[in-house]
């Protein structure tokens, strides 16, 4: 279910996580081939929905020494 930060606060009474620093939701759909994985990948990067890339940058500098 995909809600609206105002809906959501109506279910959950914790305060909702940053996704800069916590871990939201974690998602699993089923597909039955690999290329309906490609297809599902493709159309979340086009929707906006960082790459796996993108999205370990962070934790992989964060890592690095300064």
């Amino acid at each position: 279910m995909l809600l609206s930060h105002e809906k959501f606060a109506e279910f959950a009474k914790p305060p909702i996580a940053d996704p800069t620093t916590h871990t939201p939701a974690l998602f699993c759909l089923g597909v039955s081939s690999r290329d309906e994985v490609d297809t599902v990948a493709a159309a979340a990067l086009a929707a906006g929905q960082q790459g796996p890339e993108e999205f370990a940058a962070p934790m992989q500098n964060a890592d690095a020494p300064a």
